[in-house]
């Protein structure tokens, strides 16, 4: 399945590909005005997707200037974290590769860790656990 839906300056380009029950999605950026047309014309429009996200940071940007990607979309929590070159299926790739952590557990280690303190108690819900770091929404 290809899925384009481009806006007015820039599109995204979603493939999605079935390997048993899971599912890749990979999104490419490209500048609008280079897209080849030939390539809109063997598209589909297949869905659309709107997510609620608030992403979330100290106020020196102690991780999004690591490339820490931290957020609550909807209700659940999310933190996209650079993959290391050992840790990536092609570490040859022009692609940036994350990892992505979405329980509770996950991303309370990955702060405590980078924080280098554990949180002051046992967090709840999302927002509980952004209170314990200090983290602001952005």
């Amino acid at each position: 399945m290809l899925r384009v839906s481009p806006p007015p300056l820039f599109g995204n380009i979603n493939i999605g590909r079935r390997f048993s029950s899971k599912r890749i999605e990979v999104e490419a950026k490209f500048r609008f005005q280079d897209l080849n047309p030939d390539l809109l014309t063997k598209t589909r429009f297949v869905s659309r997707k709107s997510f609620r996200d608030t992403y979330f940071d100290t106020l020196s940007y102690e991780l999004t200037t690591k490339d820490i990607w931290l957020r609550i979309r909807e209700e659940s929590i999310e933190c996209k974290v650079p993959m290391k070159k050992n840790e990536a299926k092609n570490s040859t790739t022009m692609v940036d590769q994350y990892k992505e952590l979405t329980s509770m557990k996950e991303v309370d280690d990955l702060l405590s860790n980078r924080f280098g303190r554990k949180s002051s108690n046992e967090s709840k819900n999302p927002e509980e656990l952004m209170q314990n770091f200090s983290l602001k929404p952005f």
